[in-house]
């Protein structure tokens, strides 16, 4: 079979995200944009997936919260373990439960999504639909409760994204360092001038206090030592033992 090498005009449109959405923060994003469509589902468990790539110097931290608008409804009869369940990168991030036996139909259902669950890079995000009812306790695929449609998921459900928070560097000198630029550049090189280091000044002695008695100076210090004060003063016979006459 032959036919264009460029593939359907969906599958192109879809292409891009297979690497995930590019966000920048402070944005409203409708999941359509993701290849998100509209889906009828009759059956227990329903999932829907996609992704979002945050820039890499995002910064996670529980400063805001992505808001995910859920547009769609659920039938009457669920069960009351039914709930909506949103996953980020594999940890869960909200449950809703749907409550109302006599089901409902919400365009603005909206569920905070914290930024500390997201990172730099590429995000999973998944939304899934746990649609218990009585008619499972039997397990008849045939019957006609089995076939009836339970929970309705709108395209127009959309992400609204905060401003987020970025750690840059600057200047970034992570290209120099690799590359040895510039001095493995031909042509002139930096001087890098450092001047001398200077002599440390002597401290200059503590201001005396009024009335108080001047520190002795190290002359005097030094000639008032009491031993040889006390040699000066003996007499000399002390230095001679009784008996015995000098040498």
């Amino acid at each position: 079979a032959t036919g264009d090498g460029g593939g359907s005009q969906p599958g192109a449109a879809l292409a891009p995200l297979i690497r995930g959405y590019e966000v920048e923060g402070g944005e409203r994003l409708e999941l359509e944009k993701l290849g998100v469509t509209t889906r009828e589902f009759s059956g227990r468990l329903l999932r829907t997936r996609f992704e979002l790539r945050f820039p890499a110097d995002f910064v996670p931290a529980d400063y805001g919260k992505v808001m995910l608008h859920l547009a769609g409804g659920y039938a009457a009869g669920l069960a009351s373990s039914a709930q909506i369940v949103v996953d980020i990168n594999g940890r869960n991030a909200a449950s809703v439960p749907l409550p109302y036996t006599r089901g409902e139909v919400f365009d603005d259902q909206a569920i905070p999504l914290p930024l500390s669950l997201w990172r730099p890079g590429l995000n999973s995000v998944e939304i899934s639909a746990q649609l218990p009812n009585a008619s499972d306790k039997v397990c008849n695929t045939l019957s006609p409760a089995a076939r009836q449609p339970r929970f309705l998921f709108l395209d127009r459900t959309r992400l609204e994204i905060p401003a987020l928070a970025r750690a840059v560097r600057s200047p970034d000198l992570a290209a120099v360092k690799a590359g040895a630029v510039p001095f493995a550049a031909p042509g002139a090189r930096p001087r890098l001038v450092l001047p001398p280091p200077t002599a440390t000044p002597p401290m200059p002695p503590p201001p005396s206090r009024p009335g108080s008695p001047s520190p002795p100076s190290a002359s005097s210090i030094s000639n008032s030592c009491p031993m040889r004060e006390a040699r000066r003063a003996a007499p000399t016979s002390w230095s001679r033992r009784p008996g015995r006459s000098p040498r």
